[in-house]
């Protein structure tokens, strides 16, 4: 019991430690320590590495694990609400205009479905920055709704980008309290990506 005891103390020990040191965003978010951001989102040019893109997003950002290995997932936690960037390969075999839209809402109803969201308007939207010679496919959505029991809100843009063989999708979501999702950073998040030639 003791052993117990003195290892137990242990591990406490280095939790405390570590949490409160200069240890990563990383570590102090699996063990829970890391605090949400509070006051006025600081937007700034954020380029994944190797995607060939760039967005205006709050920082400092958090890549966040998903179960496709073709897609990748950054999140910025605010006290007030999340902005969130997913994009990766769309799966399937070559698709036309008309079959990327249904993979487009089919991405959509994922996505909303995995934050309790409710839809209360849908338009159509298209990307019209560079995205290559080749691109043939650019089809986009732009959702806005309610979240739970409808005391938060959510705006959705996504987009599915490419040639008839390989395509990527790219969705920017920003959720939580009404005013902060109405902000003009959530807005200049939202409306904010550029495709790098």
């Amino acid at each position: 019991m003791k052993l117990l005891q003195v290892a137990f103390s242990i591990v406490i020990l280095v939790v405390v430690s570590l949490g409160s040191s200069g240890c990563t965003r990383a570590f102090r978010n699996v063990m829970g320590l890391q605090k949400a951001a509070e006051g006025t989102p600081a937007i700034e040019t954020f380029k994944p590495k190797h995607a060939g893109f760039e967005v205006s997003m709050p920082g400092p950002r958090d890549e966040v694990a998903t179960d496709d290995i073709m897609k990748r997932n950054y999140v910025y936690k605010h006290t007030d609400g999340t902005y969130s960037l997913s994009f990766g390969l769309v799966h399937g075999s070559i698709m036309d205009q008309t079959q990327a839209q249904a993979a487009l809402d089919e991405l959509c109803d994922k996505q909303v479905k995995s934050i309790d969201g409710k839809v209360t308007s849908s338009k159509a939207i298209e990307y019209y920055g560079a995205a290559g010679e080749q691109t043939v496919v650019r089809v986009g959505k732009e959702i806005e709704g309610t979240m739970g029991n409808g005391d938060q809100v959510f705006k959705l843009r996504m987009y599915i980008i490419g040639t008839m063989s390989f395509k990527t999708s790219y969705s920017l979501i920003v959720f939580g309290k009404k005013p902060f999702v109405n902000s003009s950073e959530a807005e200049r998040f939202i409306s904010s990506l550029k495709l790098l030639d």
